[in-house]
């Protein structure tokens, strides 16, 4: 089974890991150069090797094998090293990037990343990715290749997308299959990405003052009145007014074989801060109804938070599981059903598309995140810039997301 991803845990004491003492070599068998205090090699900077690409504004650090600046140090880095600095008490490790010092320190000049071996194609590997900085050929090919260019710019691949890259051969005959879209329906016409205002982030996972689980949903950015689709078919359980969401609709579904293994799933479907609700409780739908507009009603109405949509999923194993679902944000407790689809949705769609977030859990517990079903079961609409009046920057997918078949921000 996939392992659930949980936001991270609070910072530690450094004395609690012993192999990220300074004299950790004479006190363990572990030693860990990875969890170094001093950058002992003088770090040597380089711009434009082609054999290492840096996007722009970086430079390819030869000493420690990264991509930097002045601050950061591009990532993701691999999962070994992420719980070692969890372990260490450093800062930032669930972050794409990392600061500088802390990737070297981290990194040390070794040849591959600590959790990771070199293949005999000369790339550094887990179970699961591969880890640049890639050639700059590799990257173009990934690009050529539906990558997504910003994913193609990054540190961490799909192991299988990138072994075939290095081998010259097609990733899409390696990969397996990368598309299982057209079995629900997207929820909106159109496609802005995220919100982000003043009042914290709208990506699955992102923090929430009081919430110590963070955000149980995404926040779809749409303006006031554009419609909203049933992504299912399936039966309104609630329609009405609820404390805190204002406008909300509640629809419960099976959730679609081709993801679960074909096992039977259910999914409990909430859209929050409706304008208007075009539905009544336990009416039937199909995939395509208008269940409501966007809107800014229960806490989304302050000033300064644009408008949106608050979508979240829980699964359940029954549809009286599901029937009972009440979307408290501050419940984050799990179920069967919940880590069956995240097990199964890893093997049909995640793994064999390098799909994952950058930012936050693939889960919360039964929540899982909305971003990952719907790209999967879903042809979403191209992305657009949001009008000025709306949201003045567009926050886009590929800010939270990364694939190596596809491009987030375009979708399946």
């Amino acid at each position: 089974m996939r392992p659930i991803f949980s936001p991270a845990p609070g910072l530690l004491l450094l004395g609690l890991c012993a192999a990220c003492s300074p004299d950790a070599g004479s006190q363990s068998a572990f030693v860990a150069p990875q969890c170094r205090f001093d950058v002992d090699r003088e770090p040597e900077l380089v711009e434009g090797d082609v054999n290492h690409y840096c996007r722009d504004g970086y430079r390819y650090d030869v000493s420690y094998d990264l991509c930097v600046d002045k601050d950061t140090a591009i990532g993701p880095f691999p999962n070994e090293m992420v719980a070692l600095c969890r372990e260490c008490g450093l800062h930032a490790c669930e972050q794409t990037d990392w600061p500088v010092n802390q990737a070297r320190r981290m990194r040390g000049p070794e040849t591959c990343p600590h959790g990771t071996q070199e293949t005999d194609l000369g790339l550094c590997v887990d179970d699961r990715h591969a880890y640049g900085p890639f050639s700059a050929e590799m990257v173009e090919r990934c690009i050529d290749n539906g990558g997504g260019e910003y994913t193609c710019k990054t540190m961490r691949w799909d192991r299988r997308f990138a072994e075939a890259i290095a081998a010259g051969i097609d990733p899409g005959n390696s990969m397996g299959p990368t598309m299982l879209a057209g079995d629900w329906q997207y929820p909106l016409p159109l496609d802005h990405g995220l919100r982000a205002d003043g009042f914290g982030g709208g990506h699955f996972g992102a923090s929430r003052s009081g919430n110590a689980g963070g955000h149980s949903g995404i926040d779809i950015l749409a303006p006031i009145g554009t419609p909203l689709a049933a992504v299912c078919d399936g039966t309104v359980r609630y329609a009405g007014w609820v404390h805190g969401y204002g406008n909300f609709v509640q629809i419960l579904c099976p959730i679609p074989s081709s993801v679960t293994g074909g096992a039977s799933l259910y999914a409990s479907i909430a859209y929050a801060h409706l304008d208007e609700i075009n539905v009544t409780t336990d009416d039937a739908v199909n995939g395509g109804t208008v269940v409501g507009t966007v809107g800014k009603t229960g806490n989304a109405s302050a000033d300064g938070l644009h408008a949106h949509v608050h979508f979240e999923i829980a699964v359940h194993d029954t549809l009286h599981a599901a029937s009972v679902e009440g979307h408290a944000s501050s419940n984050h407790a799990g179920s069967s059903g919940g880590s069956k689809l995240v097990e199964e949705l890893y093997a049909a769609c995640l793994d064999p598309n390098g799909f994952e977030p950058t930012t936050g859990p693939v889960n919360k517990g039964r929540r899982i995140d909305p971003f990952l079903l719907l790209s999967c079961i879903t042809s979403k609409p191209n992305l657009t810039a949001p009008p000025s009046a709306l949201q003045s920057q567009l926050h886009a997918w590929s800010e939270h997301y990364a694939a190596t078949t596809f491009d987030v921000d375009v979708g399946l």
